[in-house]
């Protein structure tokens, strides 16, 4: 079927699966990698915007793959650890990186530069008012500075609408 697309979603070999789904044919989205609602430590953008959604091979060596039918990557969010309170937060900047490396050619994989524009973003979206969480911690600050003024910006609202 000419129209299928196949969403590699589940496992832990996507390179595999992405592997068998171009070879026979279907066009492809990756989301396997991409799942943001994971809880991890330290820089974990940078392990977004390492996946190559193209870097797999046909696991017949008669067959060739075409890379061209990968149609792109897809961010997942579930919500066992997330909420309401925490969902803005949790998902940007992460999704900024699997952005990056989705429409991003292949030999884009200067993590440095990456960090200089995603924190760049961060700022932007703090100044709108979306909550960003840090994409690094003070001690190892990207290229252009750690923080943006906008998160030193105090304002306290009081809860229920009570002034103190």
């Amino acid at each position: 079927m000419p129209d299928t697309v196949v969403d590699v979603w589940k496992g832990g070999n996507w390179p595999t699966t992405m592997g068998k789904v171009t070879e026979a044919g279907f066009h492809s989205v990756l989301s396997a990698p991409f799942y943001l609602n994971y809880i991890s430590y330290g820089l974990d953008w940078v392990n977004y915007y390492n996946v190559e959604p193209t870097n797999f091979t046909c696991p017949s060596s008669s067959k060739s793959c075409d890379k061209s039918l990968v149609g792109g990557v897809e961010q997942c969010m579930w919500a066992e650890f997330v909420d309401s309170t925490n969902f803005l937060s949790r998902v940007w900047p992460r999704a900024s990186a699997v952005a990056e490396r989705g429409w991003s050619p292949e030999n884009t994989r200067d993590v440095d530069d990456a960090q200089r524009r995603i924190q760049e973003f961060r700022c932007k979206l703090l100044k709108r008012g979306i909550p960003a969480e840090p994409i690094s911690n003070g001690g190892a600050p990207p290229p252009g500075g750690a923080f943006c003024d906008e998160e030193w910006m105090y304002n306290y609202q009081p809860p229920w609408g009570q002034e103190l």
